[in-house]
């Protein structure tokens, strides 16, 4: 099965994934799926290492669409009230910044946007927000508590708590 990572990788395949639900199927996905298999589910840990772009979103309206939440369940693989504490599959996550990039700049390179959107650099829209923490410095527990202050849209502010 680890060939198939290089394989994938090979290929130009960029994986498009759901933080939520590595989190949500928790409780069925390794007795369905048994315990060989469950090594290579939701295994953003080894995908990233073979090379495959990861893109991280929601899944919208069936799984909790807020950013920080999607941010927390990368970092922590636990649910919003913290179970398991230890996170499942704690080796698989990500950290803060692999998740970041997966749901800003993986996310627009998926979507043929990356010249354009996806990370702040000249020439791009300028589409970013403003939070109250630096998700790089908050706890993991405490990433689904991050607020955003403002959101820009092409350099121009569109909302404001």
């Amino acid at each position: 099965m680890a060939d198939f990572y290089k394989r994938a990788a090979n290929i130009g395949v960029v994986a498009s994934t759901q933080s939520s639900h590595a989190v949500g199927d928790s409780g069925w996905a390794e007795e369905r799926l048994g315990a060989a298999r469950i090594k290579h589910a939701y295994a953003w840990q080894k995908m990233l290492a073979a090379g495959i772009p990861l893109a991280i979103n929601s899944d919208l309206p069936g799984e909790p669409w807020h950013p920080m939440q999607t941010l927390y369940f990368a970092v922590t693989r636990s649910t919003l009230d913290g179970a398991p504490a230890e996170g499942w599959y704690k080796q698989k996550a990500l950290s803060s910044s692999q998740a970041l990039t997966a749901m800003t700049i993986t996310n627009a390179y998926a979507a043929f946007q990356d010249p354009y959107i996806g990370s702040i650099e000249v020439g791009k829209l300028a589409d970013f927000v403003i939070l109250d923490k630096d998700p790089l410095l908050t706890e993991e527990t405490e990433l689904k508590s991050i607020e955003v202050l403002q959101t820009w849209v092409s350099g121009s502010p569109v909302w404001s708590k």
